[in-house]
């Protein structure tokens, strides 16, 4: 039983967790693609061995982190920086 009562938030937390990194590194790709970015052609690529736009996966992975990053600054840095 509380196996189950683990496993089910783990399945729940993981398919969440794909979908966040999924959505936007497609978003940014079709940006990339379209010309919309300056230095568009490195979003805006496809890997030749998986067939997947690994780039912008990395580019959204990168400023997720960056954005994470600001919680160690406090309040007063991420009122500085968004105001």
């Amino acid at each position: 039983m509380v196996a189950t009562c683990m496993f089910l938030p783990f399945v729940v937390l993981t398919a969440f967790g794909l979908l966040i990194s999924y959505t936007p590194a497609r978003v940014t790709y079709a940006y990339g693609r379209d010309g919309v970015f300056p230095f568009s052609w490195i979003p805006g690529t496809v890997n030749r061995y998986t067939q997947t736009p690994v780039n912008a996966v990395w580019m959204n992975t990168t400023i997720g982190i960056l954005l994470m990053l600001l919680v160690f600054g406090g309040s007063l840095a991420i009122s500085a920086i968004f105001s």
